[in-house]
């Protein structure tokens, strides 16, 4: 959609524990205006139907929010809160984090510095997340309050990661990235956030977003990882399913339903379809 010269559209879809409601982010794009407010709002609207509601405004121009997650007892929200400094340009320094944010009383608290695209398990023990490392990303998971961080996937395996989620019992994280081979021959095309922002802005480096993409497992004990789609996609964001025992991918080819053990895909709807999935 578009508002006063504003592209504005929603993303980041994530069911509500109880699965009565959903929460997604509103997402308001830089006009090229300066001075012109834009950032990233959060909205829950009930499954049942009725109007959406804001529970959390961007409240500082430039604000977004890189994933979200609902705490297990429904009464947070697990968020990727990026910030760009100065006047808001998208061309402004971001800084990121990962604040635990608090549906009732609106307070905020910062878990990690640095880091985006939180994920938590369903008895709210274990998160996984993305933190930044230099201009590239590296896929970590710690206890709930951030202790005990382990590196899963080292910012040196693939030029970008995307689309963490930390399966129902904490033992998987599935995640988009490239061929091992395809990320060596692209050593310089790794992305900060801000490099992130300005490529959807259509002004940034696109070519490690172009590169096609597997849904990927590791195992949150040892590290082994796999790749669970046989074939590379389009930007193909998944989601756990059925309790954690298969995978729900949409990708611009389609949406599948795969096991995470990999190897097993099978198409659910053919089409260039696109953009980012949550299931239950």
């Amino acid at each position: 959609a578009t508002t006063t010269g504003q592209i504005v559209y929603p993303l980041t879809p994530r069911w509500s524990p109880d699965g009565l409601s959903v929460a997604y982010v509103e997402r308001h794009f830089f006009s090229g205006q300066a001075g012109a407010d834009w950032g990233d709002d959060v909205y829950v609207v009930p499954v049942a139907g009725g109007p959406p509601t804001l529970v959390r405004p961007h409240g500082a121009i430039g604000r977004q929010v890189e994933g979200l997650a609902w705490t297990p007892d429904g009464r947070g929200l697990l968020l990727g809160d990026v910030r760009v400094g100065g006047d808001g340009s998208p061309f402004a320094p971001a800084t990121s984090r990962i604040v635990r944010y608090d549906l009732n009383s609106k307070a905020e608290t910062v878990l990690v510095e640095n880091a985006v695209e939180p994920s938590i398990s369903a008895d709210g023990s274990r998160i996984a997340y993305l933190a930044s490392s230099g201009e590239r990303l590296a896929l970590m998971t710690a206890n709930a309050d951030a202790s005990a961080v382990w590196e899963l996937v080292s910012s040196e395996a693939f030029p970008f990661l995307r689309y963490a989620r930390i399966s129902p019992d904490g033992r998987t994280v599935i995640f988009t990235a490239p061929d091992l081979v395809a990320a060596r021959l692209v050593p310089d095309s790794g992305r900060g956030w801000l490099d992130r922002v300005l490529q959807e802005l259509g002004v940034g480096r696109a070519e490690a977003h172009g590169l096609p993409s597997y849904v990927w497992a590791v195992e949150t004990a040892t590290g082994a990882r796999r790749k669970v789609t046989p074939q590379a996609d389009d930007d193909p964001c998944a989601a756990w399913l059925d309790g954690g025992q298969t995978v729900a991918i949409l990708s611009s080819t389609g949406l599948y339903r795969a096991l995470p053990s990999g190897g097993a895909v099978q198409r659910i709807e053919e089409g260039a379809l696109g953009g980012q999935i949550d299931a239950r």
